[in-house]
């Protein structure tokens, strides 16, 4: 018998009310976590990334925000119809949240000290002095110097890098079971973002954690994911191994992603692919393949509605995936 997902999401829907009616960010999404596996979801800006993310622990934008259908099992429990009070255990202790914007999780008129200490003894029975410990042991575990001098300052005193360790430690301090990090490197130099993904894969092996990532730039998750999942205009269009992804692509979308990437070995390109025009907008959406106005192997049967084709890598939502 399969062991139960640390998070399984089930046909989730996420829309915003926008003039009175509800448009859909992310549609149908369906993915599952196990204990101290990685997950990567990768898609341009707009492809409904976020929504998915603050969706998970409820976090949308209220009034305008809001799951229209589908489940969100965390160890079995649903999430979507929770009540508040155990949503509030969950959110920031047994689950973690990294946020893209470090300065968005950190409030910029209280020290590092008063936010690290107030998460960890939000989420753990700790007294002051045993708080203060474990702010000070969470701060050099996410590879911060001189702990002590750093919890007395203000966020605005520290480098884009040290304030995103911060958050890291923030998303710990209640020992999870399962990080959620939406885009945790966007704000940071090449330098940063890969000491920020070296630290994150160390602190998943050390502590099991699960670890759903979510970017645009399908080049991280080659070291960081076991699995990759492909997201285009609000639809996980392609699921599947990061081996398989890199070397057997399936969607035309993921093909398209992979030939922009940069290469430092073989042939020299004179020029980076491109995909031409843009995601389209909430409303927008073809009713057809959503990919389908930006396809270069675009047919006829493309504008009819698509379903998830099985292929030898995994599902593939594209209805000419065995011609390609």
């Amino acid at each position: 018998m399969d062991k139960i997902p640390l998070l399984s999401v089930e046909n989730l829907t996420v829309g915003f009310t926008v003039n009175g009616h509800v448009l859909h960010a992310a549609e149908a999404i369906s993915f599952k976590i196990h204990a101290g596996e990685s997950l990567g979801i990768v898609g341009e800006s707009g492809c409904g990334k976020t929504a998915l993310a603050m969706a998970l622990l409820r976090l949308l934008p209220h009034p305008k925000g809001k799951i229209v259908g589908g489940h969100i099992f965390y160890q079995g429990e649903d999430i979507v119809p929770m009540p508040l009070e155990r949503l509030y255990q969950i959110r920031g202790g047994e689950i973690g949240f990294i946020f893209q914007e470090p300065m968005t999780a950190l409030n910029p008129v209280m020290t590092i000290h008063k936010q690290v200490i107030e998460a960890i003894k939000l989420h753990r029975k700790l007294n002051k002095s045993e708080a203060l410990l474990a702010a000070i042991q969470l701060l050099e575990e996410v590879g911060i110097e001189d702990p002590e001098t750093r919890l007395k300052a203000y966020p605005h005193e520290l480098s884009g890098g040290l304030r995103q360790r911060v958050g890291i430690a923030l998303a710990l301090a209640g020992n999870p079971t399962l990080l959620i990090a939406d885009e945790p490197t966007t704000s940071l130099d090449a330098s940063h973002k890969a000491q920020i993904l070296s630290l994150l894969k160390t602190l998943q092996k050390k502590r099991g954690l699960g670890l759903l990532f979510i970017t645009h730039e399908l080049g991280l998750m080659r070291t960081l994911c076991d699995r990759i999942a492909i997201m285009y205009a609000g639809q996980i269009v392609e699921t599947g191994t990061t081996h398989n992804f890199f070397e057997h692509p399936k969607h035309p979308y993921t093909r398209a992603l992979l030939a922009a990437l940069p290469i430092l070995t073989g042939p020299k390109k004179d020029r980076l692919s491109s995909i031409m025009g843009h995601v389209p907008g909430l409303g927008e959406w073809p009713k057809g393949c959503r990919f389908v106005d930006r396809c270069p192997h675009a047919q006829p049967p493309c504008h009819k509605p698509q379903s998830y084709i099985k292929t030898d890598t995994g599902p593939v939502l594209c209805c000419r995936v065995h011609e390609l």
